[in-house]
């Protein structure tokens, strides 16, 4: 497999029907994949994207970011087109030279989410739990109130029986 790191929108476009974003409101894989063009466009040194090909079809690819305030590299996605042995070996490869880019930059550390799951980072390439991330929607119809003298949230559930139901944060 022919290995290829990315250095324009033009690579990005062969990952774009394979990349996934959180389920956030009014966020999109076409807003992804303009960032990462934008980026390669104005810092393309902190961006790490590698590809495998094999003629010409891409079998996987390895995402990741170093921005100039962090000192550490964030892997954002890696993808695989199956579980063969060969994959996981190019795989392998990409990950090795993801760590080599990263020292190069002077960096240690190697960090990253999982909307696919965490168990490949874990058990194939040796990362270890961090921390855990937690999501919390702010419904719409809170606002901010003075409560007891001091600025707070109240939510405000609607109508019941006439009067409006609000709960105090």
């Amino acid at each position: 497999m022919d290995l290829r790191r990315v250095t324009n929108g033009l690579g990005v476009d062969y990952m774009t029907s394979h990349l996934r974003v959180a389920e956030r409101d009014g966020e999109t894989v076409e807003d992804l994949v303009d960032v990462l063009k934008s980026c390669l466009s104005s810092s393309p040194d902190s961006l790490f994207i590698l590809q495998a090909f094999e003629e010409e079809e891409l079998k996987a690819f390895l995402l990741a970011h170093a921005p100039s305030t962090s000192k550490v590299v964030t892997i954002i996605q890696v993808w695989m087109a199956d579980e063969g042995k060969e994959v996981r070996q190019v795989v392998e490869r990409m990950f090795f030279r993801l760590q080599f880019w990263t020292d190069n930059l002077g960096r240690e550390e190697l960090r990253g989410e999982s909307l696919r799951g965490l168990k490949p980072f874990l058990k194939r390439w040796g990362f270890t739990p961090y921390t855990t991330t937690y999501r919390y929607i702010i419904p719409e119809n809170f606002e901010l109130t003075k409560v007891n003298g001091q600025e707070g949230l109240k939510k405000v559930n609607g109508e019941k029986n006439g009067k409006t139901n609000t709960t105090s944060v």
